[in-house]
């Protein structure tokens, strides 16, 4: 190697590989096909119904996974362990998912359904084990626990993540030997790998809890994805403890701590995807010459600068939608009819404010944010070369301080000070809403909505804030805004992951509209295949 030539990180080295296309290809397969025009139809009726059921895009496929197997575990009955009969379930969900568009049309390969058929008949083996060994009642919320552990692993057997897992690997090879923990209270080296080997999964690729707790059930048995018969058994007698561990990891008291780290790089390894994926045949040649690496940064980041505000406005559309359809919703079949027969006065006003409050603050919110292209784009730069080329000497190293255990006193006083922040909050918008007119229900959805609504906005803004590397400086006016937002933010958590469990819209869309409707779908196909 010439001398001028920089010397590349051994862990990018590795990384590369797995972005290098394979000579040769893929061997080739009868791949599964669907009907162009049923596709249609059935697409269109997926974005009807994620509008009502938001979810973050990234976790749209899961979620539908999820959702077809419970709506057939409801409809027709339990898996069981018959080869024909999972064999058939597992086509049904693969043929509704290519109809869906959460899989392309003619790429997945037909042998994909025996591998599906193998996970359904697994979990139903497991689910048989876990009842011979407990009362239903005390694993009832397990054998849910479960289904969404099978939506992770078809999904990841439909579409391995290849590359994904490669850089989540190169991030915790890079990243782990710069964070030492330092504090009264230890931690062991294996505890240590287990949360930054989670941190890395939470922020980069994005995880939500149901993946780390599949990630962690993969760690702990570490021949889940080929368990046989014996070793089911062994993860059956043992499904309380694991679960337990499983909490334990996700609650730790350094996560928090960690994911402030992780969140500044994680946007930096996301570049540097990009940069492997958009010129995969010239990566060598690339990162040998760190000018030129510098130029494929600036264009990926300008490139993931316009498709975040393409995400931002589609996410804000779903939004507003999914608001305005329910507030309309609530508006015709409670508010009205509350204020005519029980109040005896329909404020048009309050009513107005209701309806469409709401969409318009998020509206608002969303125009508000701004991306600091340039000098983030550098920063970014900067970060990666570092990581590429073996400089451990420039890298930034971290002390995570282990949080020591509150007193009984100090944590009593917080407790009482952040009750006080949801009594000055709320006590604030009660007595506005008063002056104008609101009647106790119409004042209850609107706190109802704002607080759904300060949510949403936090988790669209968390979505620009991930991209965003430059340190934020705070001020007065955003410590006020904080003080006084974060409780009705956290009452909007509360009530949306409470909400989605009772959702009565998304309960009408999965068993009351869309089980007959893919089953005229079903016929369709059929149809349309007999026809050809």
């Amino acid at each position: 190697m010439p001398e001028n030539e920089p010397q590349i990180n051994q862990h990018i080295k590795r990384l590369i590989k797995a972005f290098i296309p394979k000579k040769g290809g893929e061997p080739d397969q009868a791949k599964i096909q669907v009907s162009d025009m049923v596709s249609k139809v059935a697409f269109f009726y997926e974005k009807i119904r994620n509008i009502i059921d938001y979810r973050e895009e990234h976790l749209l496929r899961k979620g539908a996974v999820e959702r077809i197997i419970r709506r057939k575990l409801l409809i027709e009955g339990r898996f069981t362990i018959e080869p024909q009969k999972e064999i058939d379930v597992a086509k049904s969900l693969i043929y509704e998912l290519i109809r869906g568009a959460y899989l392309l049309n003619n790429t997945i390969p037909e042998n994909k359904i025996q591998e599906v058929a193998n996970i359904l008949i697994k979990y139903a083996t497991l689910k048989k084990k876990i009842n011979e060994q407990y009362d239903y009642g005390k694993v009832k919320k397990t054998h849910s626990w479960l289904i969404s552990l099978m939506a992770c692993e078809i999904e990841e057997k439909l579409i391995p993540p290849i590359k994904e897992r490669a850089l989540a690997n190169a991030m915790y090879q890079l990243m782990n030997p710069l964070i030492t923990f330092e504090g009264k209270e230890t931690i062991n080296e294996r505890e240590k790998n287990t949360q930054i080997y989670l941190a890395v999964y939470r922020n980069l690729l994005k995880y939500d809890s149901i993946l780390i707790d599949y990630l962690l059930l993969k760690l702990y048995w570490s021949e889940w994805t080929q368990a046989d018969d014996k070793y089911l058994e062994q993860i059956a007698t043992n499904i309380k403890n694991t679960r337990m561990a499983i909490e334990a990891q996700k609650k730790h008291k350094i996560r928090d701590k960690l994911n402030k780290i992780f969140k500044k790089y994680a946007f930096v390894f996301t570049i540097l995807r990009d940069v492997l994926n958009d010129n995969n045949n010239d990566i060598e040649k690339i990162l040998n010459n760190p000018k030129l690496l510098e130029d494929k940064i600036n264009k990926a980041c300008n490139k993931t600068y316009k498709d975040t505000k393409i995400k931002l406005r589609r996410s804000i559309g779903r939004s507003i939608a999914y608001i305005f359809i329910t507030k309309m919703a609530l508006a015709l079949a409670i508010e009205v009819p509350f204020d005519l027969y029980i109040a005896h006065q329909l404020h048009y006003l309050s009513l107005s404010i209701n309806v469409l409050f709401h969409p318009l603050l998020l509206l608002f919110i969303a125009l508000a944010i701004k991306i600091p292209e340039g000098k983030n784009t550098k920063i970014v730069a900067n970060s990666l070369k570092m990581i590429i080329y073996e400089q451990p000497e420039t890298q930034t190293k971290y002390r995570v301080k282990l949080p020591a255990k509150r007193g009984g006193i100090l944590q009593t006083i917080f407790t009482l000070i952040y009750a006080l922040t949801f009594v000055i909050s709320f006590g604030i918008l009660i007595y506005i809403l008063n002056k104008l007119h609101f009647s106790i229900l119409s004042m209850l959805l609107f706190i109802f909505f704002l607080s759904v609504v300060s949510f949403f906005a936090t988790r669209i803004r968390k979505s620009i804030k991930e991209i965003i590397v430059v340190k934020k400086k705070e001020n007065i006016f955003t410590a006020l805004a904080d003080f006084f937002f974060t409780p009705i933010v956290a009452a909007g958590r509360w009530l949306s992951v409470n909400f989605s469990k009772i959702n009565v819209f998304v309960f009408i869309m999965d068993m009351i509209i869309e089980a007959p409707f893919k089953l005229i779908i079903d016929v369709s196909e059929q149809w349309f295949a007999f026809v050809k």
